[in-house]
């Protein structure tokens, strides 16, 4: 069993219903990029805000390299147009490097943002992975790749396909799956 499938089946265990919670729901499962967790979103007073998984400011590294990626001028346009329709949007993301920090990922040539989440400010919910899509295809973002969407009906089940979720992982070089219910 692989580290990362241990640390799946750790966290569904951490759950408060251990996976029972998961049950019955639809899950939706995408790839987990192997990156710095950084987002971005504009405050009351428009400025905007780049904070990254541990910091509520970003250092200014990342900042540096967000803004070098051929996306930073795209989510800005994004989140603007929103506003336009009263969604205050927090924008989530993977901050890749030319070298993964778990070097897991093929060595890349350009450094890229990949959204994987949407935050609702004003629905004081996330937006699902099809609103998420069609807005990142718009915008030409790139987005985690939904692996697929399934509804488990038992915790055997759940488990059978972590352990083919983590096959799948190996087979495409990706850092783990996330699931998720919208």
């Amino acid at each position: 069993l692989s580290m990362i499938g241990l640390r799946i089946r750790w966290r569904i265990k951490r759950l408060k219903n251990e996976g029972r919670e998961l049950l019955g729901q639809r899950v939706t499962l995408t790839e987990k990029r192997d990156g710095e967790n950084v987002s971005l979103c504009f405050n009351d007073k428009n400025d905007l805000l780049i904070a990254s998984h541990n910091l509520e400011v970003a250092s200014e590294d990342i900042i540096n390299r967000l803004k070098t990626t051929p996306e930073f001028n795209k989510i800005i346009e994004l989140l603007n147009e929103e506003k336009q329709f009263n969604h205050s949007y927090i924008l989530y993301g993977e901050l890749l490097k030319q070298t993964s920090p778990t070097r897991i990922e093929p060595r890349r040539k350009h450094v890229h943002w990949v959204i994987f989440d949407a935050y609702d400010n004003e629905e004081g919910q996330y937006i699902n992975y099809t609103m998420l899509f069609q807005k990142a295809h718009h915008f030409k973002i790139p987005i985690v790749k939904l692996i697929e969407e399934f509804i488990p009906i038992s915790l055997v089940e759940l488990e059978s396909k972590i352990t083919e979720m983590m096959k799948w992982c190996k087979r495409h070089r990706r850092e783990g799956i996330v699931g998720k219910c919208y």
